[in-house]
């Protein structure tokens, strides 16, 4: 985490302040979650699962914001807190 902090202040420092911060948070009830389970499991007993489908729609969004520029051309982005595999 800390060097991930130091690598967004090098990109405000050399960009400027950031002009959106977006959280996107996970929902154990995705259907991706869900159908992944075994009959009895919740997605507690399967964190592996839920860690790859939030980084698959955090990359999801990410390629909607960044590439198709829904909402203003982005020059620069940071992604902070991502929970590795």
């Amino acid at each position: 985490m800390h060097h991930l902090f130091h690598d967004a202040m090098a990109i405000v420092w050399r960009y400027g302040k950031p002009h959106l911060l977006v959280t996107f948070t996970c929902n154990t009830q995705w259907p991706e979650i869900q159908s992944s389970l075994f009959y009895g499991q919740t997605a507690k007993d399967r964190p592996h699962i839920v860690c790859r489908v939030f980084r698959l729609k955090l990359h999801d969004m990410i390629d909607i914001i960044v590439k198709k520029q829904i909402c203003c051309t982005v020059v620069a982005h940071a992604i902070i807190g991502v929970p590795q595999v």
